[in-house]
């Protein structure tokens, strides 16, 4: 069972970066490899939205973690894996609904 169950609300959007260790030469030769066994650096850009209560609970348990403690997630078409949340935003909609955005990154522990 995820730490983090809750479902964002719209598609998540995936985000994959290769960490690249690169070397230049003249003439416009260059060097690359990847840069460790996990070199892919793959972050999800989340949004849920719903009533206040949610999003509140949402917010408490990343203000726990505190972009520093990762917890697992289970993002659609992966098996369970290990994320943080380096940032999160909550701009208020009204008193009985809300919306949070968050990127969770993958991490390897």
């Amino acid at each position: 069972m995820s730490d983090f169950s809750w479902l964002p609300t719209s598609t998540p959007v995936i985000n994959k970066n290769p960490r690249v260790l690169r070397v230049s030469f003249g003439d416009g030769y260059e060097q690359r490899a990847g840069d460790g066994i996990n070199s892919i650096i793959t972050d999800w850009d989340l949004t849920f939205k719903g009533k206040l209560s949610d999003i509140l609970a949402i917010d408490a348990f990343l203000t726990l973690k505190a972009g520093v403690s990762s917890f697992t997630w289970t993002p659609f078409g992966f098996s369970e894996i290990k994320v943080v949340c380096d940032s999160w935003s909550q701009p208020l909609i009204s008193a009985n609904a809300s919306s949070i955005t968050a990127k969770f990154r993958r991490v390897f522990e």
